[in-house]
């Protein structure tokens, strides 16, 4: 059964979303250390260090994998998900993190979840923070041949990735569209539309097992949808949300900063948006 575009903690059985105990112990178990005062950080490495599956062979865990299932509805029973977690200690978990987020971003730098990559070299970058400059944060480039630091500050560098998705957000059509492809009817629904067919010739029409199997139908639908068209709606579910540092993973597959401070993203779909780059002519 192919779990990996069932939210986590659900599984599909005969056209039906059910609790996956397994995984549900885990979803609980992350609001439980959650609301002990756990960080993101934290709560990851304790399920990385525990092996604990995230998929088929996955082990590893990050905090936004952690913030994602801490952040999806779904869990308190929203449409045909059976609830995990009730509504009133979901609301007050995203009341906590919207304070956190509020006090964090006032006394620390944003850290990304995407690489910054230099504008030179192409080679990724890290921050360093030295207080006997004037703009005490720059970034630097790990290839020791390029040697390009770029002095920015956090909110400067924030504030120019967010005017890029600004831009998309007003304007969606900026983002490539995946090419336009016939929809292909797999063996696996035409079997299903088959014995739909055979069910509502009967005299006496189960209106419910009809209904199970148009569900399966849709799951076969949903997994058919190839991956370069599920990304581009992903973008565009990420830009229509609200205006926050943490859509940028969502959107952004790398930053590329350039040694004037200009600043070019590339997106998760492989498109590349914002100034250009500026290499060493020497």
């Amino acid at each position: 059964m192919n779990r990996r575009k069932t939210p986590f903690g659900y599984q599909w059985a005969d056209g039906t979303v059910l609790i996956y105990t397994e995984e549900a112990q885990i979803v609980e178990r992350i609001f439980g250390e959650y609301e002990t005062g756990a960080s993101l950080q934290l709560i990851a490495e304790r399920l990385t260090e525990a092996q604990t599956e995230y998929l088929p062979g996955v082990y590893q865990w990050d905090k936004s994998r952690v913030k994602r299932i801490l952040d999806d509805a779904r869990y308190c029973g929203i449409g045909f998900y059976p609830t995990i977690i009730e509504q009133a200690r979901y609301a007050e978990i995203q009341c906590r993190k919207s304070s956190q987020c509020t006090q964090e971003h006032a006394g620390k730098p944003f850290q990304f979840d995407v690489p910054v990559l230099c504008g030179v070299c192409r080679t990724e970058m890290y921050r360093r923070h030295d207080g006997r400059y004037r703009r005490s944060e720059r970034w630097i480039c790990m290839n020791p041949e390029c040697d390009c630091r770029v002095p920015i500050q956090d909110e400067v560098l924030l504030e120019r990735i967010q005017i890029h998705l600004r831009r998309m957000a007003s304007n969606p059509t900026m983002i490539q569209a995946a090419p336009k492809r016939p929809l292909i009817q797999t063996s696996e629904e035409k079997k299903l539309r088959n014995e739909v067919a055979h069910m509502c010739d009967r005299l006496q029409v189960e209106e419910h097992a009809v209904a199970e199997k148009w569900l399966e139908i849709l799951v076969c639908q949903y997994q058919a949808i190839p991956d370069d068209v599920y990304i581009h709606q992903k973008i565009l579910a990420a830009l229509a949300e609200e205006d926050t540092p943490e859509r940028i993973p969502h959107i952004v597959q790398s930053i590329t900063l350039s040694d004037d401070g200009s600043v070019r993203l590339t997106l998760r779909n492989g498109q590349e948006i914002g100034g250009e780059f500026h290499r060493n002519e020497s």
